[in-house]
């Protein structure tokens, strides 16, 4: 028999809404209104899905196509599930993928994991008549689903892949929800519409970059993802030391020049006198400034500053 396609998906939307719910995951009712009123499968038309095992190379792909009948209920199970989805292959074009098996490439986009959009836009606190900047809405999910709160002409995506850029807006036109997708540099924000009541970057960073807080209005939300060094661990490894820890017997295998465990200890001694904090405050400092990071006052409060954005490599987006 075939598939009724718009019984399945609002099926499977309303069931998706309320695991998430249950799950205590989803509070905001703003929130999940827009979830189950926006029908993700028109922002999420092909998935790939891995064939291969862990460490093989090349690896082996299959891509479902959600057009195609015999793809359909795979297809519509995994794009309602709290699954990431992949959706780019080594920065393809999007406009005609072959079905089937696929072998060889990496994936440069796909769309973050249901769980994760929900608490990110949660956090965010959005409402009608909020300007909203998205860095690196890939195929424009939560950029849709912030959309479909703020209003249409409020919501801004910033996607630096030019085929991911034609096609999230393609399709988010096709929703009618009035979100825009500029192909450029996260980085650098998206002037033309600052300043944004809410900034959302799904790239990690040293610090926060100028142009964000720039383009931050008084009294809005910024939300990203610091990749830094704190008091006592200093980020990235790039001398191949690392560490694992039992299983089952306590003990710890330390390799490398440096001693991982004995790092990671002394960090966590600083912790806990500093009272364990679990939430730091940082200092984003007008002009070229360093920033600061601080988990209070007193003597005992963890303070560091931030890494600068020169001379580090990082993904643009």
């Amino acid at each position: 028999m075939p598939l009724d396609l718009h019984e399945a998906t609002s099926r499977r939307r309303a069931s998706m809404v309320d695991r998430l719910t249950t799950d205590g995951v989803l509070t905001d009712k703003l929130l999940r209104d827009a979830l189950l009123r926006l029908p993700r499968e028109v922002l999420l038309p092909h998935a790939y899905v891995r064939v291969s095992g862990p460490g093989a190379d090349p690896i082996d792909w299959r891509l479902l196509d959600g057009s195609h009948p015999d793809d359909q209920e795979e297809w519509l199970d995994l794009i309602h599930s709290d699954e990431s989805i992949l959706l780019q292959r080594d920065s393809e074009p999007l406009d005609a993928l072959p079905r089937g098996p696929v072998t060889r490439g990496h994936m440069t986009s796909m769309s973050t994991y249901t769980p994760a959009t929900v608490e990110a836009l949660q956090a965010m606190q959005l409402g009608p008549r909020t300007r909203y900047l998205e860095l690196g809405p890939g195929p424009g999910v939560s950029l849709a689903l912030a959309a479909t709160i703020t209003g249409p002409g409020l919501a801004t995506g910033v996607e630096r892949d030019g085929h991911m850029t034609a096609f999230a807006q393609r399709n988010l036109d096709r929703l009618g929800v009035g979100a825009d997708v500029v192909e450029g540099d996260a980085l650098e924000g998206h002037e033309v519409r600052a300043p944004y009541d809410r900034i959302h970057s799904g790239i990690g960073v040293p610090c926060a970059p100028e142009p964000w807080v720039e383009q931050l209005a008084p009294g809005g939300r910024l939300l990203t993802t610091l990749v830094t060094r704190s008091p006592s661990w200093p980020g990235q490894l790039h001398d191949d030391s690392w560490a694992v820890a039992g299983p089952g017997d306590g003990t710890v295998r330390v390799c490398g020049p440096r001693d991982v465990w004995a790092e990671l200890e002394e960090l966590h001694a600083r912790w806990e006198e500093a009272d364990r904090p679990d939430s730091y405050t940082v200092d984003l400092t007008a002009g070229t400034g360093a920033q600061t990071v601080t988990s209070g006052a007193g003597s005992k409060a963890l303070t560091w500053t931030l890494q600068t954005l020169a001379g580090i490599p990082l993904p643009r987006s």
